[in-house]
């Protein structure tokens, strides 16, 4: 399973289970507690958001397809080469 995090109007893809599994929990925490810093992903690199009790926040379940490619990465959703672990996908709409 993959999801679509949308904060405010910043979105991440995530693909790794126990990531997204932390993550409902990470959010539920800090809205309970006012707001705190929340790590997308499990890589040290990961991004963090602001929660609060008034973000925005919106997660969408995605189906993903095997044959499907990634932007920019042609050799489909899950490459073998090591180089991307499909952790965490940052998307900017803005460049586009």
């Amino acid at each position: 399973m993959s999801i679509a995090l949308t904060v405010n109007q910043d979105r991440f893809v995530l693909h790794d289970a126990e990531a997204i599994s932390r993550l409902h929990g990470d959010i539920r925490d800090a809205v309970r507690a006012g707001g705190n810093l929340v790590t997308v992903g499990s890589r040290p690199d990961s991004p963090e958001v602001l929660i609060t009790p008034a973000t925005p926040v919106r997660i969408d379940i995605l189906e993903v397809r095997e044959d499907a490619g990634q932007v920019g990465r042609p050799g489909g959703a899950q490459e073998r080469d090591g180089t991307d672990s499909g952790d965490v996908v940052f998307i900017d709409f803005d460049q586009y």
